[in-house]
């Protein structure tokens, strides 16, 4: 529907805030995916980039750019299995099963993702108990790189009063 609203989960969206646009149906020129519920979505463009959203999508009209593959899972714990391709490590991995021309444009494929080997906790609640873990680590250090920007923008700021 070209007047209706979506949710959109894209690459842009993902790099500027992680947060999704609101935007009509008329401007999607490529194709989407209807995404519902708790989802990872993966990206299958350039992963070294580690663009892994983890989203709850709330709302019957979200949708994400064809460039992830959403990912559900009764057995896995989708925070564990975010931090785990997060990983320095899976990513390189990752990068040698993708295919492509250039590294830019190297792509894995949905078949190869889902062939991955994933060694993981048997415990349900230990991928939990560890993927909330390295969440929080992860927001902690977001939170003070923000901090640390704030104060290196404020001693900027005093030295040109300073030295003016």
């Amino acid at each position: 529907m070209p007047d209706e609203r979506f949710y959109e989960y894209s690459m842009p969206a993902y790099d500027r805030s992680r947060n999704p646009d609101m935007v009509f149906g008329e401007t999607m020129h490529s194709n989407r995916i209807k995404i519902s519920n708790y989802v990872l979505l993966i990206n299958k463009l350039n992963v070294r980039q580690k663009r892994i959203w983890l989203v709850n999508a709330k709302f019957d009209n979200s949708v994400a750019s064809s460039e992830f593959i959403p990912f559900k899972s009764k057995s896995i714990d989708l925070k564990f299995l975010e931090q785990f391709l997060l990983s320095n490590r899976t990513t390189k991995k990752l990068e040698s099963i993708s295919s492509g021309t250039s590294n830019s444009q190297k792509r894995i494929s949905p078949n190869d993702l889902l062939n991955f080997i994933v060694q993981i906790p048997y415990s349900r609640g230990e991928q939990t108990i560890i993927g909330s873990l390295l969440k929080h680590i992860d927001d902690s250090i977001k939170f003070e790189e923000k901090r640390l920007s704030q104060l290196q923008q404020m001693k900027k700021y005093y030295l040109q009063k300073l030295f003016i």
